[in-house]
């Protein structure tokens, strides 16, 4: 018998499940004996096992359904996540039995997933991985399987769905139905998402000159039979990759977006840059440098076994028996130009890499994105951060009622209209110079 205190009100007869945290996991269904006062009940433990676990959850099923008010919930907001590379998917955010997320005014952009992971080729530890693989997987094939890049959901995992099993669950409000029960969908709303590149590893032929007892490996644009680009300048984005943005791995259901920019077009920033080369493309060989001028997907070399096996996706028993695994490089490794050398200080020169950083991602004028969103009529289950990710007031001070999209709020932008009145002299010498007072209003800027 055990009496629990919580925020639940059920009545005798209710049917109650507590779970709490063991080795075993814990997971009891037991019916309400007694409610002795408002918030407190007596049901009978079955098993006798609240022995064994801290923190239990208690949620009443009355009858038989868990309610989304009483789990545990995170909130993402005014991020600038960009940049970031995965091997497996989900470069930007990746969402595993999550189903009470809000994604609230966050820029996602420029993250990159490689499919470069062994889950993907059903390699030898993916029954120990932390997540399924899904269906996009290539066994002992010659190419990975692309993924999605920006934001990565997932079906339930096999653990959540039999903690669920026989309950009626009453999903968060920005859900279809009972979708919960499937996947993570988050409350997506007023984020922007760009550009997010999904790549996947191929084995091609045997390379040439000293290579040539070896199989080259390369990255290729997601599901695509052309490689990605070189880089000829640090940062360069590219054109004609392939871009995921959202998706939910293994298919089948779409993640919900509401009042976001979702696009490949045009860059809404100031300025951006994308992954790829570890060296600085601008330095030459004649200059020192060398290796690969964007990504680089070198196999890995077997030192136990001699000559090294031809290399290849199909899973071995361990990675330095089959010579099937892949030390990816990338970079840049600066949050600014490397080829760039910044001022002189006296009579010192500057440094490289010491111009403006590469990337800034703030909103340019002129982008559709500012003011995009009307504060009226957004859901009562969101709530939009009062300042962006820089301190700054949302919406802005300029009276129109709309914010924009992502993490930077632009600021307000006013017309003043200058007035001269007088200016004192107003006579002088042709080819002289005169010093004059302007009497007026605003003229402060003008």
């Amino acid at each position: 018998m055990i009496t629990i205190t919580s925020s639940l009100t059920p009545t005798i007869g209710d049917s109650v499940t507590i779970t709490g945290v063991t080795p075993a996991g814990y997971n009891i269904t037991c019916t309400v004996t007694d409610v002795p006062a408002a918030g407190t009940f007596t049901c009978n433990d079955p098993n006798n096992q609240l022995a064994a676990g801290t923190g239990g959850t208690v949620l009443d099923h009355a009858p038989n359904q868990a309610v989304a008010v009483l789990w545990n919930s995170v909130n993402i907001t005014n991020n600038i996540i960009v940049n970031n590379e995965a091997g497996w998917d989900g470069a930007g955010i990746s969402l595993q039995d999550a189903l009470n997320v809000k994604i609230v005014n966050n820029t996602i952009a420029h993250n990159d997933s490689l499919a470069s992971s062994g889950v993907l080729t059903q390699g030898i530890g993916t029954p120990n991985a932390s997540a399924p693989a899904g269906s996009c997987v290539n066994p002992g094939g010659t190419t990975s399987c692309n993924q999605s890049a920006g934001v990565t959901s997932t079906r339930n995992s096999a653990v959540l769905t039999t903690a669920d099993a026989g309950l009626t669950l009453i999903c968060p409000p920005w859900y279809t139905g009972t979708t919960c029960e499937n996947f993570s969908n988050p409350a997506f709303f007023n984020n922007l998402v760009y550009q997010n590149r999904s790549f996947d590893i191929g084995v091609g032929g045997f390379g040439t000159g000293t290579l040539n007892q070896q199989k080259l490996v390369t990255l290729f644009n997601g599901g695509a039979s052309t490689a990605a680009p070189a880089q000829t300048s640090t940062g360069q984005c590219s054109t004609g990759v392939t871009y995921s943005d959202m998706g939910v791995r293994g298919g089948g259901f779409t993640i919900s977006t509401q009042n976001s920019f979702v696009t490949d077009g045009p860059s809404p920033f100031i300025s951006t840059y994308c992954n790829g080369s570890r060296v600085p493309p601008e330095c030459t060989v004649a200059d020192g440098c060398g290796g690969p001028t964007g990504y680089g997907v070198p196999p890995g070399i077997v030192d136990a076994s001699t000559p090294n096996p031809v290399f290849s996706l199909t899973p071995s028993a361990t990675v330095d028996e089959g010579n099937n695994w892949i030390n990816v490089s990338w970079g840049p490794l600066s949050m600014s130009d490397p080829s760039i050398q910044g001022p002189a200080v006296g009579t010192t020169p500057g440094n490289w890499g010491g111009g403006l950083p590469l990337g800034n991602y703030g909103l340019r004028a002129g982008t559709n994105a500012i003011d995009r969103v009307s504060v009226t009529g957004i859901p009562a289950y969101i709530t939009v951060p009062g300042t962006d990710f820089f301190g700054n007031p949302r919406p802005n001070p300029d009276g129109d009622g709309r914010i924009d999209v992502g993490a930077v709020e632009t600021g307000a932008v006013t017309t003043v209209t200058a007035t001269l009145t007088s200016i004192s002299p107003n006579t002088g010498f042709r080819n002289s110079s005169v010093p004059v007072t302007l009497t007026g209003t605003n003229l402060t800027g003008a």
